[in-house]
């Protein structure tokens, strides 16, 4: 079940656009500073990071009951960016950081060209600790 959440979240498409549950997001405020993205044989290689993400919000899965994700969108330049990244490398994983540390991985599927994703965060329990980790601190 698991590795279908994964590659959902990769399938941002029209699929996610669909899924999308507008009104019940999270609109809080998050810090995508501690993101960053990479190649699963060169993690250290960062190709994406938080200064890339426009916007964060966090929103409950419409097809796994008491789950969530992550919905992740680019600016302009990081989602062309992006745009070439995944297309050269489908079929390779992509790695999600957090701080540093893995938080999730998925084998690209095809091109994601729309600079907006999804990442499940798992249960309440763990999307409240990923929320932690990102939230905004008051004067930041």
């Amino acid at each position: 079940m698991r590795d279908v959440a994964i590659i959902a979240a990769l399938l941002v498409g029209a699929v996610a656009l669909l899924s999308a549950c507008s009104g019940s997001a999270d609109r809080q405020r998050y810090d995508p500073s501690p993101i960053a993205m990479a190649m699963a044989e060169e993690p250290s290689k960062t190709l994406i990071s938080g200064k890339d993400v426009k916007e964060l919000s966090f929103e409950p899965e419409p097809l796994m009951k008491g789950s969530y994700r992550m919905r992740i969108r680019l600016t302009d330049e990081a989602a062309d960016a992006f745009a070439l990244i995944t297309e050269s490398n489908v079929g390779k994983k992509l790695c999600l950081f957090l701080d540093g540390e893995e938080f999730m991985s998925a084998v690209i599927v095809e091109k994601i060209s729309m600079g907006e994703f999804l990442a499940p965060t798992g249960d309440s329990a763990k999307t409240e600790r990923v929320k932690a980790r990102l939230r905004k601190r008051p004067g930041e």
